[in-house]
């Protein structure tokens, strides 16, 4: 069983890096040549890229609260659900990798895929980063993607909730 999961770990994360490389070189050609994927019709609004997945309490702070609002102001949106909250929280604490990483490589091709759609939109709002749990990527290579084909842009990165738990938030933040 422990080498069942040590070959699991092994070929998951040889399946994870193969996949990350291949949509890293696509953001790459597609950021050579982007008047391809550029859409001239502007069809929505805003679309978001949450870093937390639904039912966790982060997504429900920073994204749920603003949908009435949406509504209410005639705002088109469209959400990238990669995901929900038990099904991450079921893979982290698998006892082998197979199961994160096999959901990685899903997230990581959803992702792609909602970025050649976001020149539909007029703005492009993500959390923290395009990629949820890719913590290792040191190339932004899905956000440079993302700036050629749609350059309207809000990146939050900043983790209010961290912030307002910090000892060290000062009225300089």
């Amino acid at each position: 069983m422990q080498l069942e999961n040590i070959l699991l770990n092994k070929v998951s994360g040889l399946w994870l890096r193969i996949n990350t490389f291949i949509v890293r070189l696509l953001c790459q050609l597609f950021t050579l040549f982007p008047s391809f994927l550029k859409h001239k019709k502007i069809t929505h609004d805003v679309l978001l890229f949450p870093h937390a997945f639904k039912g966790n309490t982060g997504y429900s702070l920073r994204f749920e609260q603003f949908f009435p609002n949406f509504k209410e102001n005639g705002i088109s949106y469209s959400i990238v659900n990669d995901g929900t909250d038990e099904e991450e929280y079921a893979v982290s604490n698998a006892k082998n990798h197979f199961g994160y990483n096999v959901m990685k490589v899903r997230i990581l091709w959803s992702r792609f895929n909602w970025v050649l759609k976001s020149g539909k939109y007029s703005c492009v709002y993500i959390q923290r980063g395009l990629p949820p749990l890719f913590f290792d990527i040191k190339i932004p290579f899905l956000e440079a993607l993302l700036q050629s084909i749609n350059p309207n842009i809000i990146v939050d990165y900043r983790d209010w909730e961290t912030d307002r738990k910090s000892t060290r938030l000062n009225s300089s933040h």
